[in-house]
C-alpha cells in the first residue's frame, strides 16, 4: 500500500486522472451534440490542469521520496513546464465532443509520471501513455485522411523507439538486477548497450536527425494547437527522458549517446535549418524550425554532461525549453487564430490586421534569436556552456545555423509587412474569444519578459538544486 508521501507526490497525476474519468463519465451521461457537453468538459479539463499546476507551484520546495517515485524542485519545474503547455490546447482546441479533451489530460497524466519517476519501468510507462494519447490526438485533430496518415507514420515510428527502450531495459536488467535509476562507474559495455537503446528511444521521441523522419509530416497533419502543443511540452517530455537517462551512463567509457551528441547536434539543426529554406507551407516550415531547436538543445545537453551533470547546470536547458514554449505555441497559434498556410496568404498580412502581425513578428524574432528577446537570452546560455565545456567547433556549427536560420525567419517577417499581398482570397481572421486573447497575450509577455530578465537562470538553478 502506498505511503502518505507516495501518495502526495502522485497528487498531480490523480489530479489529471479524475479530471480524465470526469470526462469519461460526462460523455456517457450527456447526450452527444448537447449544448452544454463541450463547455462542461472544457471546464473540467481546465480545473484538472490548474489544480494540478497550483499543486506543483505551492509545492516547488518540499522533497519527498518513495521506492518508485520523488519530488523536489526539479520535478515541481518541469510539471509547471507540462501544465504550461498543455493549457492553450486544451483552451483553444476545436473540439467536438469530451474525446480530444479526455486524451490531452491521458497525455498530462504521462507527463506527470515522468516528471516524478524514479525508476526506468515507469519513465516508460509515463512517456508511452503520452505517446499514445498524442497518437489519437493526430488522427483525431487532423485534416481527415493526411491525418490518419501522420498518425499511423507517428504510431509506428512510436513503437519503434518504444521497442528500443524495452531492449535496452531488458540488457539493463539483466546486468545490474534493478531498474533504479542509479549512476554506474562500472565501463561495462553490456551496460553500456542497454543505457544506449533507452537513450536512443528518448532521441527519437525529440526528432534528432536522422530519427526526424516522423516529425514534418505529424507537425503539418496536426491542428496547429496541437503542433504547438507537440513541439513543446512532448518534446519537453522527451528531453527531460534524456536527463534522466544520460546521467547513468559510464561518461567516458565505449561510445555511446554522450560521444555522439555533438555530431547529432550539427547534423540536426544544419538539416533543419537547410529544410526550412526551401519551405512554402508554414506549419511544415514551424516543423523543420523546431528540427533545428532540437539540435541547439542536443548542443546544450551534451554540455550538461561535460560540466558534470550537475542538477542546477541544467538550467540554461529548461530556461530553453520554458521560453521555446511560448514562442512556439504563440507562432503556431497564429497561423490557427489567422487561417494561413503559406507564405502567399502572409503577404501583406499586416495591412489587415496590425496587432495579430505584431505579435507574430514578436514569435518569429524570437525564434531567430534576435534581441532583446527571449530567444536571443536562452541561445545566449546555451552558447556560453558549449564554450566552457570546450567545444568550440560545435559553438561555431551554431552560430552558423543560427544564421541560416535568420534567411527563412526574416523571409516571414518581410512577407508580413513589406510585401503587396499577392491573393485576394487571403483568409481575414475572426475577432478573437477572450481564451484566444488570454494565450496570445501569455505567449507575448512570456517571451518578451524573459529577455529582459538573465537572472531567471539563477532562479532555476536554485530550483533544479
Amino acid at each position: 500500500m502506498p505511503n502518505a508521501q507516495t501518495l502526495q507526490i502522485l497528487y498531480p497525476s490523480l489530479f489529471v486522472s479524475g479530471g480524465l474519468a470526469a470526462l469519461v463519465v460526462l460523455g456517457s451521461f450527456v447526450k452527444k451534440g448537447a449544448f452544454v457537453l463541450l463547455p462542461a468538459a472544457r471546464a473540467l479539463a481546465c480545473a484538472a490542469i490548474a489544480a494540478g499546476f497550483l499543486f506543483a507551484l505551492r509545492n516547488a520546495g518540499a522533497r519527498w521520496e518513495g521506492d518508485l517515485v520523488r519530488w523536489d524542485g526539479a520535478s515541481a519545474l518541469w510539471l509547471l513546464l507540462f501544465f504550461a503547455g498543455a493549457a492553450p490546447l486544451v483552451f483553444l482546441m476545436d473540439a467536438q465532443d469530451e474525446v480530444p479533451l479526455i486524451l490531452v489530460l491521458g497525455a498530462a497524466a504521462g507527463m506527470t509520471l515522468l516528471g516524478v519517476a524514479r525508476h526506468l519501468f515507469l519513465l516508460f510507462l509515463g512517456l508511452e501513455i503520452l505517446s499514445l494519447s498524442v497518437y489519437l490526438l493526430v488522427a483525431r485533430l487532423g485534416p481527415g485522411r493526411l491525418g490518419l496518415e501522420a498518425a499511423v507514420k507517428y504510431f509506428f515510428s512510436g513503437a519503434f523507439a518504444a521497442a528500443l527502450y524495452l531492449f535496452g531495459l531488458a540488457v539493463y536488467y539483466a546486468k545490474t538486477g534493478h531498474m533504479m535509476m542509479t549512476p554506474h562507474l562500472e565501463k561495462s559495455p553490456i551496460l553500456q548497450l542497454g543505457l544506449t537503446l533507452m537513450a536512443c528511444a528518448g532521441l527519437f521521441k525529440v526528432g534528432v536527425f536522422p530519427f526526424h523522419f516522423w516529425l514534418p509530416d505529424a507537425y503539418e497533419a496536426a491542428s496547429p494547437e496541437l503542433a504547438g502543443f507537440m513541439s513543446t511540452a512532448v518534446k519537453a517530455a522527451g528531453f527531460l527522458l534524456l536527463l534522466r537517462m544520460l546521467p547513468l551512463m559510464p561518461l567516458w567509457g565505449a561510445p555511446g549517446p554522450v560521444q555522439w551528441l555533438p555530431w547529432a547536434s550539427a547534423a540536426t539543426m544544419t538539416f533543419g535549418n537547410l529544410l526550412a529554406l526551401r519551405q512554402e507551407r508554414l506549419q511544415r516550415l514551424l516543423a523543420y524550425s523546431s528540427i533545428s531547436h532540437v539540435g541547439y538543445l542536443l548542443a546544450g545537453l551534451w554540455a550538461w554532461m561535460r560540466l558534470g551533470s550537475n542538477p542546477a547546470g541544467a538550467s540554461a536547458l529548461y530556461l530553453y525549453l520554458a521560453v521555446y514554449l511560448f514562442m512556439n505555441t504563440g507562432a503556431f497559434l497564429f497561423l490557427g487564430l489567422t487561417g494561413i498556410k503559406d507564405y502567399a496568404h502572409l503577404k501583406g498580412f499586416a495591412r489587415r490586421s496590425p496587432g495579430l502581425a505584431a505579435f507574430f513578428a514578436i514569435m518569429v524574432l524570437s525564434l531567430a534569436a534576435v534581441p532583446p528577446t527571449g530567444g536571443f537570452l536562452i541561445k545566449f546560455f546555451v552558447f556560453w556552456d558549449i564554450l566552457r565545456a570546450g567545444g568550440v567547433w560545435l559553438a561555431a556549427a551554431a552560430a552558423l545555423n543560427s544564421l541560416v536560420g535568420l534567411g527563412y525567419y526574416f523571409k516571414l517577417i518581410r512577407s508580413l509587412v513589406l510585401e503587396e499581398p499577392a491573393s485576394a482570397t487571403a483568409p481575414v481572421p475572426a475577432p478573437l474569444g477572450l481564451p484566444a486573447r488570454l494565450v496570445l497575450w501569455a505567449c507575448c509577455a512570456g517571451t518578451v519578459i524573459s529577455g529582459l530578465v538573465p537572472g531567471a537562470r539563477i532562479v532555476i538553478a536554485s530550483w533544479l538544486g
